[in-house]
Order: structure tokens, then sequence, then C-alpha cells
């Protein structure tokens, strides 16, 4: 009811009640006149050592009202408005029954009345000076900038009491700004665990802050939450890109693969989509609370973690990791990790002997693309059709490798020859 008596912005009826609460009402009232009214200030003061903009204007209203001549680049008639404004709402605050109990800031004005009247009209208008520049981030959460003919030129925490458009649409310009002290903020402090972005690593501390500054930050000692630490670590993760930190190493891409290569053809089984990585992370950061531990971790067993008993076993069973071929060697299978091309087969061609058709695997439903490897190991062919190649392509091939490797069986018929995994004593 008091704020709806007064004739200005209720963010400066709350500081008007508040400083006549505190007893500073003529002081507070020069001060909402000055923030209702335009600039008194035309431009930048040169030899002014003020670090408060509200401090250097109250001082040029009191100088006026002295009968001093106003400095060049001070605008006189805007002081005397400023003095007349002021003098009309001391008159209406004084009409009204105002008691300390009126004003929260009155009980807690600390060193400064002043101070707490305002931040009981501009209580978001925070702002901490962001690391460096003339950049601060106000307690809205909100960006702003610090305007060129300010003198709060090295407060690191301000009140900032107008903002104005910034060019082009930019940030906000701090046009009037009060240096503050942590102490006389209402500050909440309490121990938090947060991802240190330096260390890399869930860390504990004890936080204070003001809306949505961190005023201070200490470290603390103690054994956290482990499922709150996890949750942390996970959300850093993902935030981080979980392809970018975790270690497909080859065990876990061809795991990858097998479950890509097995999931379009049996959607029953449901399986895990492998191109999201961040599927991994709830279980890769249990037990953990850094990214260098997230690095070491097994990302092939963290997959498996995944699956259910019943898709492992499928998954074992329809895109098995080797398959056995006539020289009685397991062979492991190369699967393509998007799952779009058929498993590779790289099999010596002695080892391979006996092998009527293509191997196939998932029921029968993908046949693998063999990589014939000659005794160096490199392919000599590859096919999709062994019979074909058997048939066809091998008289070829024998006759440009027998040459070369003699102590290696190159038989005529290949389909009724022993397969061997080295070559055997030749009599």
């Amino acid at each position: 009811r008091a704020l709806a008596t007064l004739p200005l912005h209720p963010r400066l009826g709350c500081v008007l009640l508040a400083g006549a609460a505190a007893g500073v009402l003529a002081t507070a009232a020069t001060a909402a006149a000055l923030l209702a009214s335009r600039d008194v200030l035309r431009g930048e003061l040169a030899d002014e050592l003020e670090d408060d903009d509200l401090a250097l204007r109250l001082r040029l209203v009191a100088a006026r009202e002295r009968g001093q001549r106003p400095p060049r680049g001070v605008d006189g008639g805007a002081l005397d408005k400023v003095r007349r404004v002021r003098d009309q709402l001391m008159t209406a605050v004084q009409r009204l029954d105002v008691t300390p109990a009126a004003s929260t800031a009155a009980a807690s004005s600390g060193a400064d009345p002043l101070v707490a009247a305002l931040l009981e009209g501009f209580p978001d208008r925070v702002a901490l000076r962001r690391a460096g520049g003339e950049r601060f981030l106000l307690a809205s959460g909100t960006g702003a900038r610090l305007a060129p003919n300010s003198v709060a030129r090295t407060a690191e925490l301000v009140l900032a009491l107008a903002l104005e458009v910034g060019p082009r649409g930019g940030e906000p310009l701090i046009r009037l700004a009060v240096p503050l002290l942590p102490e006389q903020l209402d500050v909440e402090e309490h121990d938090e665990l947060a991802f240190d972005p330096e260390r890399e690593a869930v860390v504990q501390r004890r936080v204070r802050r003001y809306g949505a500054l961190l005023l201070d930050d200490q470290p603390l000692d103690g054994k956290p939450d482990p499922d709150a630490v996890s949750a942390c670590l996970e959300d850093a993760a993902h935030k981080h890109g979980a392809a970018r930190l975790l270690d497909f190493d080859r065990d876990a891409q061809e795991l990858l693969g097998r479950i890509a290569t097995l999931r379009p053809l049996f959607p029953e089984l449901d399986l895990p989509d492998p191109a999201d990585p961040d599927l991994l992370l709830p279980g890769l950061c249990v037990q953990r609370r850094s990214f260098a531990q997230l690095r070491k971790a097994s990302v092939h067993d963290a997959v498996r973690a995944t699956l259910s008993w019943t898709q492992r076993t499928k998954l074992d069973e329809l895109a098995p990791e080797h398959l056995r071929v006539p020289s009685g060697s397991s062979i492991r299978l190369q699967y393509d990790p998007r799952g779009v091309d058929p498993p590779v087969l790289p099999a010596r061609i002695q080892q391979l002997f006996g092998m009527h058709t293509t191997p196939r695997i998932a029921n029968g439903r993908l046949g693998v693309l063999v990589h014939l490897l000659a005794p160096n190991n490199r392919p000599a062919q590859v096919t999709s059709d062994l019979a074909s190649f058997w048939a066809t392509t091998y008289p070829a091939v024998r006759k440009d490798l027998r040459g070369r490797y003699p102590k290696h069986a190159w038989p005529e018929d290949p389909s009724t020859a022993v397969a061997e995994d080295r070559p055997r004593r030749r009599r």
C-alpha cells in the first residue's frame, strides 16, 4: 500500500521506504531522483577520482545545492531537476508512517544503510566482473558491460543501478555502478559437488552464492555420496561428448559392429543403438569421478553390461566373434562398426581348402566377405562366393603364387586338399 502511494517505479519506492526506515531518507531520495531522471553527466569527467558512479552524482548534487557551479560535462539543469524530484519524494514518504519493520534492509543494513536500501530495490542487479575486461554477470543470470564513462573501473562486485541498451543490440551497459563488498549481501552458503574443468574431475566444495553469482568456493575433504558423484560426472561427460572421451579400442569397436550388424536383422532382440555412446555413460560413471578414469575404462565391458542375458546369448550365437575354418583355427571376424558392410573373414588360402561354400552367420541370413590371403598375409582375392573362386579364379591365383611361395601347398583341386595353418614338411 505504501508503494502504491509513491509517484515512481516500485524499485525506487522500495529504496525510498528502506532508506526512510534506516534513517537515510534524504540520500535515498536523492539516489531515487537521480535514477528517475536523465543522467546529470553529459560525458566523462577527466579529473574524476571516484570509483562509485552514484557517489559521484550525489556529490555533484550536494555541490549544486551549496551554490557551486557544475564542472564541464555536467548538466546543471538536470541537477536542479534532481533536487526538485528529491524534495517531492521526501514529502511523499514523510506522509507515510514508515517504521523499521517496513523494510528488511533496515534491520540488516550493515556498514552502509544506503547500500542496503538500494539492494532492497535492486536485488537482481548485483553484478560480478568476469575474468578480465569490462564484462559482468548479473545475479539474474544475464550479462552486461560497464559503460565507457563509468568510474567503477576496478570494482569486482557492483550494484548495477542503471542499465541501458547496448550498442547494436549487444549486452546492456551498466551506466550507474556502485561498488559492493560480499559481506553486504545476503549470501547463501552450502556444500556441493561440481565438475572442475581444469582438473577434469568431480570435486566437493563449499560455495557462497548470490543468485547466479559464484562469489567464493573452497575445496572440502570427505567422502561424498557415490551416486551423486557418478551423476555429476555423467552430466559433465554428456556435455563434453562421450565419443571424444571414451576409448573405443579394437575390442569395443568389434562388439559395437556385431550389434550394429545384428540390429536390422533381428529387431525383436531390441539391441541398443551402438551409434549413441552416451548410452554407455551411466554404467561407466559408477565408482568413477574423473575423465582420466573414464578414458581408461573398458568400453567393451560397458557395452556388454548394457545387454541382457538373452541379448548376450543371441549375440554370441548369431554374430560370433570367431569362425572355425577347415584347418582347425578359429579366425576372428572383422565387423563393420556401422553394421553396413558384411563381416570380413581374413584367412590364408591354405586354411580354407575343403570349404566349398561361403560361411554365413545370423542363422544363414548374412554371408561373410572372404579375404583370401597369400602367405604374406595380404589379400590375394576378395570374394563373397567361395565356390566361384575355387572354380574360376583359384587356378590363376595358384599359378601366380606357387612360384613365389613353393613351401606352401598349391593343389590343383583345393576342394579335396587337406587344409593347413602352416606349410608341412614336403618330401
